[in-house]
């Protein structure tokens, strides 16, 4: 970010260890960019934790304080930002669409509106995957990520002209390019 009275004295790191040598009292902010994580075996969340504290579940109401400045700062400069209060929650009503969409789209080879018009068996194929995800985000508390939620996401989808979206990981797939498996579908995978 660049403008007046903003002065940022960014650090590289390489580790989260390295990191924690620049955190004296903690972070305001900590920004990461990643299609896709070099790593297995760990979730990113869980390998940075040690810098973010009390992330992802409850935030302290500084926290939270923090996180709505950053918004403000990025809308002042024409970034479209929404601070979520309920960061899990928005991220469950996200994955349903990016959690079912993108492995069917990128093993069919076909975007999204081509997939659901592809067959008589798409529609509900898509649906009862969005639905499963809901049941696993509710069984973690999240109850309002309900039906209601799913037929919501089912119209949005429905309603694309064609071609429609291609998803990420469907571009990968046609690219050769390692595929977001983990960062998608990981959490959901072990939670289920």
């Amino acid at each position: 970010m660049f403008g007046p009275g903003n002065h940022i004295r960014p650090n590289a790191v390489r580790s989260v260890e390295e990191t924690m040598k620049y955190s004296r009292g903690g972070f305001d902010y900590i920004c990461i960019a990643t299609k896709v994580a070099p790593f297995d075996d760990l979730s990113l969340q869980k390998q940075i934790k040690p810098a973010l504290g009390t992330f992802p579940a409850v935030f302290p109401p500084k926290q939270k304080r923090v996180t709505s400045r950053l918004a403000t700062i990025l809308g002042n400069y024409g970034a479209n930002s929404l601070h979520e209060e309920d960061i899990q929650g928005a991220w469950w009503r996200k994955l349903l669409v990016n959690g079912s969409q993108n492995p069917i789209c990128a093993l069919s080879h076909l975007r999204d509106a081509q997939f659901l018009r592809s067959d008589s068996e798409a529609v509900p194929f898509l649906r009862n995957v969005m639905a499963e995800i809901a049941t696993v985000a509710q069984s973690k508390g999240y109850t309002d990520i309900d039906n209601t939620v799913v037929d919501h996401q089912m119209e949005a989808s429905e309603s694309r002209a064609l071609p429609g979206n291609t998803p990420s990981m469907m571009v990968d797939a046609l690219s050769g390019r390692r595929l977001e498996v983990e960062s998608i579908l990981g959490n959901t995978v072990r939670i289920a």
